[in-house]
C-alpha cells in the first residue's frame, strides 16, 4: 500500500517536472517586435527592440514580462517615442506598441501659440501659427505650465490624464494610418471638472464623452464606429453622445449642438 502512494507521488512529481519544462519552453520569449501607430519606420521599430533588451530578455518567461519596466526603459532611451502597451502574444511573441511624439495640438495662452504633442508636452512656442494645420485645444482656465519642453498639464491632474487617454486610444483605434489631425477641429478640456469631454469632427458633428476619466479606449472605440457608420447628414452636424448605462458603453446623435449650447451659458 506504501509503496503505491510512493509511486503515484513520483508520477505526480514527473508529470509537474514535465509541465515545468514544456511550459518553460512553450512560453518563453522568442519574438520581440516594435510596432508603431502613427509611423511606418522600420528602423525605429528596430530602435525600439533594441532598447527594451534590458528589461525583456529573450528567453525568459512570458509570464514575467514587466511591462512598465519595458515602457520605462524604452522611453527613457527614445526620447521622441511614447509607449502605448505592451502586449504578450501567446505563446511566446511580444509586441511594443508605440507612437512618435510629435505636434498634434496648438493651444493659445496669452499672445503666444503652443504646438504640443500627442503626449501633451509643449515642443515649442510661437507668435506665428504654423503652416500645416493643427487640433486646437481649448481649455477656459489657465494652462499649468506655458514652458517649451514641460506638459501643458500637470501629469497628476485630471486633466492630462484625460488628454493622454483620449490620444492613447485614438491612436489605437485609428491605427492604419495617421490622420487624427485631420479628422478633429477642436478638443476641448473646459468640462472635464463637470465630466464632460468635447470633440469637434472635421465633418462638422461634435463628440460628446461623459465621464471621461473611464474607460477611455471602450468610449473612442464605440464613438468612432458609431461616427463611421452615420451618413453625411448626420455627421455634418448635431452630438454624437457616449455614455455608460450599467455595464455597457453606448452612443446617440442629436441635432442639437450640446457644445454651443453649454457655451452660450458661460
Amino acid at each position: 500500500m506504501k509503496s503505491k502512494k510512493t509511486l503515484v507521488l513520483f508520477l505526480i512529481l514527473c508529470f509537474l517536472t514535465v509541465l515545468i519544462v514544456v511550459g518553460s519552453v512553450l512560453f518563453s520569449v522568442k519574438t520581440v517586435v516594435g510596432y508603431c501607430y502613427n509611423a511606418d519606420d522600420t528602423e525605429l521599430n528596430e530602435q525600439v527592440v533594441e532598447a527594451s533588451a534590458a528589461k525583456l530578455k529573450k528567453g525568459s518567461s512570458i509570464f514575467l514580462v514587466r511591462e512598465n519596466e519595458i515602457i520605462n526603459e524604452v522611453e527613457s532611451k527614445l526620447p521622441n517615442v511614447w509607449v502605448i502597451n505592451v502586449e504578450r502574444v501567446f505563446p511566446s511573441g511580444v509586441y511594443i506598441d508605440y507612437v512618435k511624439i510629435k505636434e498634434y495640438f496648438v493651444a493659445k495662452s496669452g499672445d503666444k501659440l503652443l504646438y504640443v504633442s500627442n503626449n501633451g508636452k509643449i515642443l515649442r512656442s510661437s507668435q506665428e501659427t504654423a503652416s500645416e494645420k493643427m487640433i486646437e485645444l481649448r481649455y477656459d482656465g489657465n494652462f499649468d505650465s506655458t514652458a517649451t519642453g514641460s506638459t501643458i498639464f500637470r501629469s497628476e491632474s485630471l486633466n492630462y490624464e484625460v488628454l493622454v487617454n483620449l490620444m492613447k486610444a485614438l491612436h489605437r483605434v485609428e491605427s492604419e494610418h495617421d490622420n487624427l489631425v485631420e479628422m478633429f477641429e477642436f478638443v476641448d478640456l473646459s468640462f472635464v471638472d463637470k465630466n464632460e469631454l468635447f470633440i469637434k469632427t472635421g465633418a462638422g458633428v461634435c463628440i460628446e464623452i461623459q465621464n471621461p476619466e473611464k474607460n477611455m479606449l471602450e468610449k473612442v472605440r464605440f464613438a468612432m464606429s458609431f461616427l463611421n457608420g452615420m451618413d453625411l447628414d448626420h455627421t455634418s452636424k448635431g452630438t454624437i453622445t457616449v455614455f455608460t448605462s450599467g455595464d455597457n458603453v453606448k452612443c446617440t446623435w442629436s441635432a442639437e449642438d450640446k457644445y454651443s449650447a453649454i457655451k452660450s451659458q458661460e
